[in-house]
């Protein structure tokens, strides 16, 4: 079963578990929404695949970027 994770860089604490990408986007847009552009520079998104090995999806900028593009209200209607 996959399932990501949101980690400080900053004190190597975890954030939260997610059971998708999507809400864990969602936690950096609000975060974002919160704490402005800088709420990233110190967040990592993990992917677990297997329990014992994560794969890092982004930080920091990547982070930023990646949470603004999933962004649903920014989708253009059809």
């Amino acid at each position: 079963m996959t399932f990501w994770q949101l980690w400080s860089t900053d004190t190597s604490n975890l954030i939260d578990e997610f059971d998708s990408e999507a809400a864990a986007l969602a936690e950096v847009r609000w975060r974002l929404a919160v704490e402005g552009a800088s709420a990233t520079k110190t967040l990592a998104l993990l992917r677990f695949d297997d329990p014992a090995t994560p794969v890092t999806v982004a930080c920091g900028d990547a982070l930023l970027q990646r949470a603004q593009a999933d962004d649903p209200a920014r989708a253009v209607p059809d």
